[in-house]
């Protein structure tokens, strides 16, 4: 429009020139935004059944079952999607593609289930060790509370601040008792094992299990 200015042009044409500059600035929006769209639409087809499967495999805890419904809802939403994809390509007469992307829903929602069997074991451990865990804090007394200052209360009546959880073990502040702490011993896998009880920080860690018997630190 500058340009324009400086070469004497007039006021209306440089008006007219710069509408029309964004009619096709907004023309080419529309077209990318529609295309944009249309990716999310086969995005959406793929990636759906793809979870609604892999919801279906993959394992949950006791006494939770599998979400069988709302996994189905997500491969028929797939499928839904999948031929709406395939209706806008009629649009643009390109034809026979019902069949591929059925194949393409079904081949999703196929890997999901492989994909969901493959977590499934790892997922159930897990599961398993939380539930241990659990056990071991119930027998040992442990009190999970509310505060920041004070986050959890032992067996014995000790308030306890959670500092720190690494490799091996998970690492509690005394709170009010100066240079003292408390551990509880974890596995490779996570699983709780033993607990020190609040000691000094130069003690030694002695770990003992709920019944009180010691274990290898």
């Amino acid at each position: 429009m500058l340009a324009g200015l400086a070469l004497g042009i007039g006021g209306a044409a440089v008006a007219g020139y710069g509408a029309a500059m964004g009619r096709d600035a907004w023309r080419a929006t529309k077209m990318r935004g529609g295309f944009l769209l249309f990716l999310a639409l086969i995005a959406c087809a793929i990636v759906l059944p793809f979870l609604g499967g892999r919801n279906l495999t993959r394992g949950y805890p006791e006494g939770q079952s599998s979400p069988v419904f709302t996994s189905v809802m997500l491969i028929i939403g797939g499928g839904i999607l999948g031929f709406v994809v395939v209706g806008i390509l009629s649009l643009y007469e390109i034809t026979g593609t019902g069949l591929t992307m059925g194949a393409i829903v079904i081949a999703a929602a196929g890997a999901g289930l492989l994909y969901g069997s493959g977590q499934k074991p790892r997922r159930m451990c897990t599961f398993e060790i939380a539930d241990r865990n659990e056990h071991f804090l119930e027998q040992l007394g442990f009190e999970e509370l509310d505060g920041t200052e004070v986050t959890h209360m032992d067996g014995e009546g000790n308030p306890l601040r959670l500092t720190e959880r690494n490799d091996e073990s998970i690492v509690f502040l005394a709170v009010g008792r100066r240079n003292r702490r408390a551990y509880i011993r974890l596995s490779p896998e996570g699983q709780m094992l033993g607990y020190t009880g609040v000691i000094a920080i130069t003690d030694p860690r002695l770990y003992r299990d709920p019944s009180g018997q010691p274990i290898a630190s």
